[in-house]
């Protein structure tokens, strides 16, 4: 996935990804407690909303906007069907100044969709 932010703002941008059997607001709530227990590691403040948002092809996730005194973060949380029984949780965080980080949600939101998920073959023993 490709972001094309200003060159002058300074955005932390993750993606996570592993197996997970639930649902995207379950894995939301996974992320938002380990980051309750890490002592606001992230130093991104507090939950101010949760809303549900659906991917262009049809994902559907959870998205938390935390706001700290002078930095806002963004979590998305997703899971993906890869069939076969297979589901792939999918976490994406962005985290920076609330100036940079409003002018950049657009751009956030298109890499978001952009991600294309493939189950890993197995290997040939």
């Amino acid at each position: 996935a490709v972001a094309k932010l200003r060159a002058d703002s300074l955005l932390l941008l993750t993606v996570e990804a592993a197996p997970f059997d639930g649902t995207p607001e379950e894995l939301l709530d996974q992320v938002s407690e380990r980051n309750v227990l890490q002592d606001d590691l992230l130093d991104i403040g507090s939950v101010s909303e949760r809303a549900e948002i659906t991917l262009y092809y049809g994902a559907i996730g959870a998205v938390e906007v935390y706001t700290g005194l002078d930095r806002k973060g963004v979590v998305m949380a997703f899971v993906v069907d890869l069939g076969g029984g297979q589901t792939v949780g999918v976490e994406l965080t962005a985290i920076g100044e609330a100036d940079d980080l409003n002018a950049q949600l657009l751009e956030i939101a298109a890499m978001a969709e952009s991600l294309t998920i493939q189950p890993v073959a197995p290997e040939a023993p």
